[in-house]
């Protein structure tokens, strides 16, 4: 259920993690509990969201699929809280450590699969997936961490291939 109260009310919003071109993430704190999550803070003019709130509390329990915590809703906005995740993202520790074995490449391609894997046959296909925006790790566990546009079964690895082509994959 999305909430219509004010997200203030039992969050504190914090800093900004990252921007897209409809949505802003920040760090959040649960008043209560001082529990530290996500918001995504999507904006309703670009972008209509129920399609991704439905995935991600459908499928949110997959180890490599993001948590959904709480929805709230204004005028203007949608605001998902999810889980909080530290590690950053996947291509920027690649690029970070100079290098990229075989192993760890295709331990990603695993979880990749697999996530696209179990969402088709749960019937969610993946239109857009990019993994320089898409996955994050956090805690040595990579995560799938937004979804565009779920309508066909193409998996974009253009990132991937872009590492293996520059030599980082040894």
């Amino acid at each position: 259920n999305i909430k219509t109260s004010r997200i203030q009310l039992e969050y504190e919003l914090k800093e900004e993690l990252g921007r897209g071109s409809y949505s802003i993430c920040r760090r959040c704190i649960h008043r209560s509990t001082k529990v530290e999550f996500a918001v995504k803070i999507i904006d309703k003019s670009k972008r209509d969201c129920r399609e991704e709130i439905e995935i991600l509390l459908r499928h949110g329990q997959h180890p490599n699929i993001l948590s959904l915590r709480d929805t709230f809703e204004d005028s203007q906005h949608v605001y998902l809280v999810t889980e909080l995740m530290k590690g950053g993202e996947l291509l920027d520790k690649i690029l970070k450590q100079k290098f990229f074995s075989e192993r760890e490449a295709r331990s990603v391609m695993e979880v990749v699969a697999t996530v696209v894997k179990y969402l088709h046959l749960n019937g969610v296909e993946v239109f857009y997936f990019i993994p320089k925006r898409h996955l994050t790790i956090f805690k040595r566990e990579l995560k799938l961490l937004s979804f565009y546009i779920f309508k066909i079964l193409v998996v974009v690895v253009r990132d991937l291939v872009r590492i293996v082509k520059s030599g980082y994959l040894k």
